[in-house]
């Protein structure tokens, strides 16, 4: 009975409103904690009831719990001799069921949502100035980026399936593999600087990181690795150890800003490329000598002041050790600023820390790069044409943009149950499929052709597909 008035107030109105917590629902879910009430009528904690909710004659709640937090409630109500400690004890244990089912399901949808990302946004890794590296988990390499293929010297075709020994330059001991497999294989990021060998015989140093890749049931199954070259600013830094006239000579042709402070914050020196992007060029006597924190950092992006106390860079020699920091600004001598991504290192001698060697790289064009990616995604997503991504397999659909909801009618959940067959009303699987070999055959790149697609209101327009 209880359930068939439940159904028909659904019916009626479509849904029963619990925002007011003011009553035993509420309790359970404010509380934290189960409720049982066998005489709601007299006890002091109903408060009343949802509109169209059938009256209560008993009614038992337990609260869904995940991380100590209330995610959502079970309740039971209206059995006949009410509910005892026990038939709580029981529906507990459901609701602990079906908090992990919900951790389950959460984590299942964030891990699809992630796969398609990853699926739209494949192409950036293609772009990517760095190197990429992606192995199974056995280390054997499944792809590389193009920037790989160009710091390293070997095609794709040479690296793809061998392991990334084929780097191995044979300066680092084998403690340093045993760690880092220690670590990815804990499922833990895996950060350091390699010297690696080029296939010409060439070392250069990459600062890189591996990432363990998990499946949707935490099991790692893929590696990645991206790196970038920072061979010029470890040369710098070992110039500057060996002696000073050969530090003088990389500096002067280092392609990096560097510049070096005492443990006052003063600089002691300066390379071109600096001058160049603080707004000095050729007057080193202007930057020589000056605190490099009232010159260059003074001041947040947003305008605030920036205290010396707090300044990040200083702490290479404050703390004596290694800085490296992303998204800071600076300003050159005009008044306007810059993002630079800033390495700060300390400066020893004998054990003593003299000051910090720093180097920094305007990172302004990279940002409107990502900024200009980001718009172009959204463009897309609101472009008239109508643009669709589907499983090979399956042939079902995985994402749409808006141009083509809008143009067929339907929601994009309403799609994902959808193939283009479902769309192309004169069209077979079969028919589909013919279309589709050359593409999967790698004979063609794109394949163009005409049809007609089907509304969700079944009218019909033609279309040419690519």
């Amino acid at each position: 009975e209880f359930y068939e008035q439940a159904c028909r107030a659904f019916e009626t109105q479509g849904y029963l409103d619990f925002t007011n917590l003011n009553n035993l629902f509420g309790r359970v879910i404010t509380d934290g904690a189960a409720v049982l009430s066998n005489d709601p009528a007299h006890d002091p904690r109903a408060g009343g009831i949802p509109p169209g909710h059938p009256p209560l004659r008993c009614f038992l709640g337990v609260p869904m719990l995940r991380g100590g937090q209330v995610v959502g409630m079970i309740g039971v109500a209206n059995r006949p001799g009410g509910y005892s400690a026990e038939q709580q004890h029981r529906l507990e244990v459901l609701t602990r069921t079906a908090g992990v089912l919900y951790d389950n399901y959460r984590r299942q949808q964030r891990e699809q949502a992630h796969e398609r990302e990853m699926q739209l946004r494949s192409s950036v890794l293609e772009q990517m100035a760095g190197s990429v590296v992606m192995t199974d988990r056995n280390g054997v390499i499944e792809y590389v980026n193009p920037a790989f293929e160009k710091n390293t010297g070997y095609s794709r075709d040479e690296a793809v399936g061998r392991k990334p020994n084929l780097v191995k330059s044979g300066r680092h001991p084998p403690e340093f593999y045993q760690h880092l497999w220690r670590t990815i294989l804990a499922g833990e990021p895996f950060r350091a600087t390699f010297v690696n060998r080029r296939k010409d015989g060439a070392l250069y140093h990459e600062d890189k990181i591996i990432t363990p890749i998990e499946d949707a049931s935490g099991a790692i199954t893929h590696f990645v690795s991206t790196g970038k070259d920072i061979s010029d600013r470890i040369k710098a830094e070992e110039a500057l150890r060996e002696s000073k006239e050969h530090s003088d000579l990389l500096l002067e042709s280092a392609a990096e800003a560097i510049y070096g402070i005492d443990r006052e914050g003063r600089c002691t020196f300066v390379n071109p490329a600096c001058l160049r992007l603080l707004g000095y060029p050729g007057k080193p006597s202007a930057v020589l000598g000056q605190h490099m924190h009232q010159l260059i950092h003074h001041t947040h992006a947003d305008g605030s002041v920036y205290p010396e106390k707090h300044c990040a860079i200083y702490r290479a020699f404050r703390r004596r050790q290694p800085v490296h920091l992303e998204n800071e600004t600076l300003w050159r001598a005009d008044g306007s600023s810059f993002l630079a991504e800033v390495w700060s290192h300390p400066i020893r001698r004998n054990g003593e820390v003299l000051g910090a060697v720093v180097s920094f790289l305007d990172i302004s064009e990279r940002r409107r790069t990502e900024d200009l990616v980001a718009r172009l995604g959204r463009i897309l997503d609101h472009s008239s044409n109508e643009i669709y991504v589907f499983c090979a397999e399956s042939l079902r659909f995985l994402q749409t943009n808006e141009g083509a909801r809008r143009n067929l009618g339907y929601s994009l959940e309403e799609l994902k149950g959808l193939t283009p067959i479902d769309l192309k009303p004169e069209m077979t699987r079969e028919t589909f499929e013919a279309l589709l070999a050359p593409l999967r055959q790698g004979v063609q790149d794109t394949v163009v052709f005409e049809t007609v697609h089907r509304r969700k209101d079944g009218s019909l327009y033609p279309v040419e597909a690519r």
